[in-house]
């Protein structure tokens, strides 16, 4: 099976875990398709876990609250066009740890929310305030370099979905 362990899990779902000896291994196509059954996608764990609540149900993950923390459960869903079109088995336990791997690299940088992550798929983070940012990636770094700080400038008079100042 490569460098994929499988193991007993609640709810009828397998549960996943890389095993940190076989890290560098990929996943056979017949492991890939055997697991197509157990695909997360619906988490429903305010419904097992008493005094949980759900706050939201996004494009990718489920997220519940518990105090003064918040559960990120990161689903198999696949999603395009604000739908949900296919679940992908193991893609919310490779994004979730793939999140957890940067944070831990950057936690020396800036102070993170991550608390504890008790399953492949699951997060517990401190509940903070979101500064509702988004930039994309290529597009942010071309920006800057073809215009400087006018980017700054012109980002705090934009609304959602105005065109960019182009000078």
């Amino acid at each position: 099976m490569g460098g994929i362990r499988i193991g007993g899990g609640g709810g009828g779902r397998r549960r996943t875990s890389v095993s940190t000896t076989f890290r560098s291994s990929v996943v056979s196509a017949p492991v890939i398709e055997s697991q197509i059954p157990y695909c997360l996608s619906e988490s429903y764990l305010h419904q097992t876990v008493p005094g949980l609540g759900l706050s939201s149900t996004g494009k990718v993950r489920d997220i519940y609250e518990a105090g003064h923390h918040v559960i990120l459960v990161s689903t198999d869903r696949l999603s395009a066009f604000d739908r949900v079109l296919a679940a992908v088995p193991f893609k919310g336990q490779v994004l979730n740890q793939t999140s957890l791997w940067w944070f831990d690299k950057t936690k020396h940088i800036v102070p993170n929310a991550v608390v504890a992550a008790p399953d492949p798929n699951v997060t517990i983070a401190t509940r903070c305030n979101v500064f509702p940012v988004e930039f994309v990636g290529a597009f942010l770094s071309v920006y800057l370099l073809s215009r400087g700080t006018i980017f700054f400038n012109v980002l705090w008079i934009m609304n959602v979905c105005d065109a960019l100042y182009l000078p």
